[in-house]
């Protein structure tokens, strides 16, 4: 039974430093921790948009605010919004970037399927990227994390951000500080965080490990989620990505609509 995580704020307020954490927490509890990024496949394909070859898809977060010669001047973070917010949202749906997450999942699933006790931990997603996840992994096994800075030295570079921070009422959410000058109070308060909500370590990592505490044992014992009852229950409406669709090839074949439902038409 998998879990997902959901890490939202916006640029530079921590995600990163708070996947890491949580990857090495959930190793440590005997989930398959797995990093997850609702925008690797739309930096993917800006890469080969602007031919810049087969780069990975984070090969630019070093420099992803200054501007770049084969962006035609525009910086990483400015190219891969246009992308999304010009292109692919209008045309494919708001909800793409999490359905090509999906596909990755399912990939995932299908390589080793008995192996399901994954702890996928996504970084950013706007709400709607979100949908596709929650359905497949149910709404009581997802966790939504906003996370805040506190403290000086960061520069708002947010101008061309759209993000804004995620709000739901049909999973568990949690608002998190990252303070400056004090890493271990963000990796203290997570590991808390994950343990109170998911429950006790996996104790084998086979197919005759005893199963994941389900969250709402853990929910019953905590006071500061809100959960609507019934959230198990949830139905999101999107059209589903096909299991063994790679989504770079996406690419390739221009964003065929036949890979990820129908194309939302503009006049």
């Amino acid at each position: 039974m998998s879990i997902a995580i959901f890490l939202n704020g916006p640029a530079r307020v921590g995600k990163d430093t708070a996947q890491t954490i949580l990857h090495r927490h959930l190793n440590a509890m005997g989930y398959a921790a797995t990093p997850m990024w609702f925008a690797q496949d739309l930096k993917e394909f800006t890469h080969r948009l602007f031919k810049c070859g087969d780069l990975p898809f984070d090969a630019f977060d070093a420099i992803k605010d200054t501007p770049q010669p084969i962006f035609l001047g525009l910086t990483p973070r400015q190219a891969y919004i246009a992308v999304s917010e010009r292109f692919l949202k209008p045309v494919y749906g708001k909800d793409i970037l999490g359905r090509m997450s999906l596909s990755r999942i399912r990939q995932k699933e299908l390589v080793s399927p008995k192996f399901p006790e994954a702890g996928y931990v996504f970084v950013g997603g706007f709400t709607e990227e979100l949908d596709p996840i929650i359905h497949h992994i149910g709404a009581t096994r997802c966790l939504l994390i906003r996370l805040h800075w506190k403290g000086e030295g960061k520069a708002d570079i947010c101008g061309m951000d759209p993000r804004t921070y995620v709000y739901r009422d049909d999973i568990a959410c949690s608002d998190q500080i990252n303070e400056a000058q004090q890493p271990a109070l963000l990796s203290n308060s997570l590991i808390r965080l994950i343990d109170d909500y998911f429950g006790p370590p996996i104790v084998k990592l086979d197919q005759h490990a005893p199963q994941i505490p389900t969250p709402e044992t853990s929910l019953h014992q905590q006071t500061f989620f809100q959960v609507p009852p019934g959230c198990e229950a949830i139905h999101v409406s999107f059209c589903t990505a096909p299991d063994q669709v790679d989504p770079v090839a996406v690419v390739d074949n221009f964003l065929d609509p036949g890979y990820y439902g129908e194309v939302q038409g503009t006049e």
